[in-house]
Order: structure tokens, then sequence, then C-alpha cells
């Protein structure tokens, strides 16, 4: 039962407020930005709402939380802000436990940052499975998949030791009642086990975890899930799951959110930002972050492998030869200092994608095989996070290397077939189309390839895709009916910036 309004004369307790009715999580959102001082203007803002919408959604908060407009209570907006004041001294603060891990980040090598957390977790009474996940994460980025899994299973037997206490219904379609804690291990162990190419994308738990990214601000289970998102890139896992809307929510409220002396959180939700924009093709807008995530890492002395090689890859797709071999240095002299293995195969990567777009598909043929044969090391069977198969094929074919390009494609077929990768499906429908004797058969592949990579909101690789089909279509049903794919591809590439790709339209268009 509530409590009655605070009447004149009589101390306000706001810890004693129990609602009448439970506050909606858009609700507590305005509440907590209430507590922080804001007026209804900046509150508006803040959450991209109107400010009517604020006065209502206020409205509402104040009836249930039993704080009456008759007067006996004139103070009701501080009344309401000390309710969620109390609320957040009754939550436990969160520790972590990763004090070293955010201090020692920028400059220590992986493998030390992977044994201090692992030995920290040892001696850790509670919260382990916090230790032991971080520790999996950084595992996967140098590339040992193996070892990230073992530990992500002791992580998820600490979670069953450690009694965490159960979930709440999310604001979600998909309702979870299971502890923040288990879903974030089962979801890493999950998205571990994609990346070795051992199971199947999880979507269901992946709802889980979007239903506790979409919580009330500062509510218990959110705070968890914030307090590991920067740490375990969680934006990058709906990212590499092909569920770009998820990962944007995500990172949208963090980065606006987070503490801008928070250097860590700041360049982790950075990174993640441009690698979601990169595939969406929101090039303009990521050139300009990662222009201020190496300012930033610069100033504190981060050496920033992950950014440098994002950036490689943005100038590869543009054809900036120059800018792409300075960011490929640094990435792979940080990456080297780091024990960072994926930046370095991802350097390679991205000197593959330019050599492709400039026309050296002999060189790009050198550089991907090495790709090839790292992965094939290190056992990497997630295509999405891959990103090349199409690149080696593609050069594979212009060298008149058509065997290779067809045990490629397979190869990626198995993988596809294994982990149920969007993105891979798109991928292996164009490499199928560059492989096909069938000049028919290859417009059908190249056609999927570009509806494909439409739904998966990737214009460049969906207008890669459209411009092989043009030239397809040629030879299927002549040049006047390719005219209007390569013409639209052009436009494509023209509005991303991808400066070589929309050249090799143009001259097709020209000679045809």
């Amino acid at each position: 039962m509530s409590q009655p309004p605070a009447s004149e004369g009589r101390p306000f307790d706001a810890a004693l407020i129990t609602p009448i009715t439970p506050v909606s999580s858009r609700e507590l959102d305005v509440l907590e930005l209430v507590a922080d001082g804001l007026s209804n203007d900046g509150i508006a803002g803040r959450l991209f709402v109107s400010v009517k919408t604020v006065e209502s959604s206020l409205r509402s908060i104040y009836l249930k939380l039993g704080l009456a407009e008759d007067g006996r209570d004139r103070n009701r907006r501080v009344n309401a802000a000390m309710y969620v004041v109390s609320l957040r001294a009754r939550q436990p603060a969160l520790s972590l436990g990763l004090e070293e891990l955010t201090e020692t980040v920028a400059s220590a090598p992986f493998d030390t940052v992977v044994t201090m957390l692992e030995e920290h977790a040892v001696r850790t009474e509670s919260g382990a499975w916090r230790l032991y996940a971080a520790a999996a994460w950084y595992l996967a980025i140098v590339d040992d998949l193996d070892h990230a899994l073992d530990l992500a299973g002791r992580a998820s037997r600490d979670v069953g030791r450690s009694g965490a206490p159960p979930g709440v219904r999310a604001r979600s379609s998909i309702p979870t009642h299971r502890p923040v804690a288990r879903v974030i291990v089962d979801a890493l162990t999950a998205m571990l086990e994609a990346m070795r190419g051992i199971r199947v994308l999880d979507h269901v738990l992946l709802d889980e975890l979007a239903a506790f990214a979409a919580l009330a601000l500062r509510h218990p289970d959110r705070e968890v899930f914030d307090g590991m998102e920067a740490v375990l890139e969680i934006a990058n896992w709906f990212t590499f799951s092909d569920r770009a809307k998820d990962a944007a929510a995500i990172l949208g409220r963090r980065i606006y959110r987070t503490d801008t002396r928070d250097d860590f959180a700041l360049l982790s939700a950075w990174a993640c930002q441009a690698e979601l924009d990169i595939r969406r093709g929101r090039w303009r807008r990521c050139a300009s972050a990662l222009e201020q995530m190496m300012q930033r890492g610069e100033a504190i002395g981060h050496s920033n492998a992950y950014g440098h090689v994002l950036s490689a890859r943005l100038q590869a797709g543009r054809g900036d030869i120059t800018r792409t071999n300075t960011h490929l240095r640094a990435a792979r002299r940080a990456a080297m200092e780091l024990g960072d293995h994926s930046t370095l195969w991802r350097a390679d990567a991205a000197q593959g994608l330019l050599a492709i777009g400039v026309g050296d598909a002999h060189q790009a043929v050198v550089v991907l095989n090495q790709v090839y044969r790292r992965t094939l090391a290190n056992g990497l069977g997630l295509s999405s996070v891959r990103m090349w198969e199409a690149d080696l094929v593609e050069a594979l074919i212009r060298t008149d290397d058509r065997p290779t390009a067809v045990t490629t494609t397979e190869w990626l077929r198995t993988d596809v077939d294994a982990t149920g990768s969007g993105w891979g499906a798109a991928t292996l429908s164009r490499c199928s189309g560059l492989i096909a004797v069938d000049p028919a058969q290859a417009v059908d592949h190249f056609d999927a390839s570009t509806r494909a990579f439409g739904d998966l909101d990737a214009p460049f690789e969906q207008a890669r895709s459209e411009l092989l089909l043009g030239e397809s279509l040629q030879a299927v049903h002549g040049a006047d009916a390719a005219r209007f794919r390569v013409a639209r591809a052009q436009e494509s590439f023209e509005m991303i910036g991808a400066d070589p790709w929309a050249g090799r339209a143009a001259d097709w268009l020209a000679r045809s």
C-alpha cells in the first residue's frame, strides 16, 4: 500500500514510497533524469521526445507514486527525485573487479591482460564470472577461441555457484526471467561457439540480451549489462549476428550516457559504432568518428589497433591508397605490441579490399591467401566477422584461378551451414555467382546476393553484388537490360564514397 503524500511539518521519507502502480521503463528514465537535476526541456532533449511527453510522463509518475496534486505536497518533483535517490542507495554498488583491466588495457599485451584476469578470478569470492568472461573475450580477440570457450565455461560455472537473483520481465516482446549474468555468459558462450563455427547463431539468447539492454537506466540488471557491455563489446555481437538495429540501439544509449572522462568505455563504444557504420555504409559519419577516436586514443597513449584497422578498411573502400597504408602500418605495429592477432588478419583483409578495388587482382590474391591460411589455423568460422571471402573469390576469378575459387566457396558454404549467418549467406550467393559457368545461374546468384545484402542494410556490399549482376545480365539479356542495375550500383557507390567502385561502374556504362 502506498504511503500518503508528505505533508507540511512532517519529514518526507522517500524510501518508504511503494508505488501504487509500477513505474514503466520509460517513466523511470524520465525520473532518473529528474534526479540528475535536468529540467523538462533538458529531459526532452536527452530522450528525444517532446516536452509535452515529458510533462505527461511526470503526471503519470506522480500518480503512481502517490504524490498528490492537492497542495499538501508542494514539492512533488523533489520528492519523486528523492525516491530515485533512495532506490539507488538500496542497490548494491556494482563492482566489476576490472579496475586493473581498464588501467592497463591501453598498453598491456592482451596475454598479460588475460593472465591478470584469470589470476584475479581465482582469488575473487563473488562475481568471478565477470573476470572470466572478460578474459574469454580478450582471448577471442587474439584468436584463441578454444581457450576462450574454456574460460566462458568457468564463467558459466561461477554464475551457477553464485546463486544470482532472478531476472525481471524486461521491456521487450521476449520476456525473460533469467538472471542477467546468466544471459550474458550464455550469450558469450553462444557467440564464441558461432565464431568457432560449431553452433548456429542463437537469436533467442540475443533476444534476451536485447531485452536487458532495453531496461530503464540504473535498473540493477541494466547496470550489470552496461558494466559488461564495454568490456565484452556486446554491441559487436549483435553486429556480427546481422542485428544492426539492436546494435545501434545499444550504442545510441551507451555513447550518450557514458561519462566523457571514461576513456575506456568511450573508445570501446566508438569502435563498435565504427564497425557497425562501415557495414551500413555510413562512411562519412564513420570517418569523423574514427578521427575523434584516434585523437582521444593518442591523448591518453592508447595504441588503438582496432581503430586503425577499421580506418584502414574504410579508406580501402574509398580507394585512398595513402591513408589506407598509413593506418595499416599503425594497426600492424600496435597489434604486434599487444599480441592482437585478429587485427593482423583484419589489416591483411583491408589491404586485399584495396587491391581488388583499384584493379590489382594479383596482389589481392597474394594478400588474401595469407588471411585464408590464418583463418584455417585459428578456426574462425563466422563469415560475418571475416568479411573477406568474396574479395578473394573475385580476385581468383579475375586471375583465372577458378579451381581455388571453387574450393574457397565450398569452404564458405560449410561455415554458413554451420552458423546460419545471414551475412555469410549473402556472401556465398555472390561467390556462387562468381564461380558459376552458366551466365543465367550467375544472374540468379548475384540477384539473390543483392537482395540479401539489401535486407542486411549493407549498401556497399549490396552495390558490389548489383554491379556484378549488371555485368552478368549483359551476357544473358544484352546491355540495355544491364544498364539499370549498373547505374544503380554506381549511384550507391557515389553516395557512400566508394570512388574506385563508382569508377568501375561508370567505365562499364561508358563502354556499353
